[in-house]
């Protein structure tokens, strides 16, 4: 089972509320939201539990979009130098967390 770390968490978080629907949403933050990521009011585990099957299906297609978002802002290059070097660096982002996924479901399905 696929394990986010807590930058990658924040980030799929982002894309959730950026892109997700309603129902996205609602999967993602009952997991994300759940009693096993805290420890008090200010702490959190540095390692969050396993995905479930449906809420990785979720981080998958949400940051499937904001990486076409990524993509397309990029392509046309009006952003200035900076920025448009934080969204390669977001789409390198995007694209790893989005390979690991991917992997991870494809292996599910043949289990």
């Amino acid at each position: 089972m696929i394990h986010l770390t807590d930058r990658a968490r924040r980030f799929v978080g982002y894309a959730v509320n950026q892109f997700g629907n309603h129902d996205q949403q609602r999967v993602w933050y009952h997991w994300a939201s759940g009693p096993q990521l805290s420890i008090g009011p200010y702490l959190q585990l540095s390692s969050a539990p396993a995905l479930p099957r449906d809420v990785a299906a979720v981080a998958l297609t949400v940051l499937m979009e904001y990486g076409k978002l990524l993509d397309r802002r990029i392509e046309k290059g009006e952003d200035n130098e900076d920025a448009i070097s934080d969204m390669e660096n977001d789409l390198s982002f995007v694209e790893a967390i989005s390979r690991e996924l991917t992997a991870e479901l494809k292996n599910r399905q043949m289990a």
